[in-house]
């Protein structure tokens, strides 16, 4: 499976939870929204807030991911899989996932990068670079997009003063 991830919103139970995420992911989908992540990183009924926000997504034909959690991926039939680095190793989400469904991997750097793209990840080698200076972000940027002919995305955590580099780049 293939993913357009020009505009990926992270639906964040942590910031919204309920009536409101469902609100602010529909906004984002009818705003351009390609690709809806879901995280929830703490807090019950991971599954039932998924599943709300998958039938939002699938209302408008947009993917959802889901972060971390590779059997609720299966479970909901969610277009695939993000994983960090303290989560289940990539290689490892690959098998379970089969090769169709989509993994994503948060990066903090060339070589994880890299080690995500071997092991399975494609079009979603998340670059967080937070804590990057501003030469760094594009140069990061720039050697990360040479892994793979997929698309790459860049996660809107980002400091202020570090959001204008990464679209530049």
């Amino acid at each position: 499976m293939t993913a357009d991830y020009t505009l990926c919103l992270v639906a964040d139970c942590g910031l919204l939870a309920g009536e409101a995420l469902l609100s602010a992911v529909e906004q984002a989908i009818l705003g351009g929204c390609t690709v809806v992540q879901f995280r929830q990183k703490a807090g019950g009924r991971f599954l039932q807030q998924a599943a709300a926000v998958q039938r939002v997504s699938d209302r408008y034909n947009i993917p959802l991911i889901v972060n971390d959690r590779t059997g609720a991926a299966l479970a909901l039939g969610a277009a695939g899989v993000h994983v960090g680095q303290r989560d289940m190793p990539a290689a490892a989400a690959r098998r379970i996932l089969g090769p169709d469904m989509l993994l994503g991997v948060s990066v903090t750097s060339v070589p994880e990068a890299v080690r995500a793209v071997e092991d399975g990840a494609e079009g979603d080698v998340r670059d967080y670079l937070r804590r990057f200076r501003e030469h760094t972000c594009r140069h990061f940027r720039r050697r990360a997009l040479a892994l793979s002919p997929e698309p790459k995305s860049a996660v809107a955590e980002l400091a202020l003063w570090a959001g204008a580099p990464v679209f530049e780049a």
